[in-house]
């Protein structure tokens, strides 16, 4: 007997929309009556994942930051596995060599490690790997791109 579905967002959850089917919406709360517990799973944020299903009360658990919170249908944090200070710190040093920018979810926020271009290029980057088709400028002037930027933050690496 099925007890639980988890079902990832992005690829999975969302179609290439960046929104549930209403046949999928409908088959969650159909398994929900039939006393299966619904739960997402995304390397997202909260909040970045609320914003994604607004409207939609689907009544499930939520396991976001690739699985450092674990929430309840009310939003209520059931249990949070952070880093320490000193832990971000070292991977943002770490990965100081590379191109790329560093990603921490907490609170309302993303904060991004890394220069402006770095961080500018991680959110285009990140939102091309579930819009392939799309080109830079379309990324750039899409509600996805606003949204993940506004709830960005930049951050320089930190110090001792």
């Amino acid at each position: 007997m099925i007890k639980v579905i988890a079902s990832d967002m992005d690829g999975t959850l969302l179609g290439d929309n960046h929104k549930v089917a209403p046949e999928t919406v409908e088959a969650i709360r159909e398994a929900q009556a039939a006393g299966i517990r619904f739960m997402i799973a995304t390397g997202r944020s909260y909040n970045g994942a609320m914003e994604e299903l607004k409207g939609l009360d689907l009544g499930c658990d939520f396991i976001v930051g690739s699985g450092a919170e674990i929430r309840n249908p009310k939003g209520e944090i059931l249990k949070s596995i952070g880093f320490t200070y000193e832990i971000c710190n070292e991977v943002a040093k770490v990965l100081e060599e590379y191109p790329i920018s560093v990603l921490y979810c907490a609170g309302p926020y993303e904060y991004r490690v890394g220069t402006p271009e770095e961080v500018e290029e991680s959110i285009v980057r990140q939102i091309q790997l579930f819009h392939l088709s799309e080109c830079r400028d379309q990324i750039e002037q899409s509600e996805l791109y606003k949204r993940v930027k506004a709830n960005s933050r930049r951050i320089d690496l930190w110090t001792n």
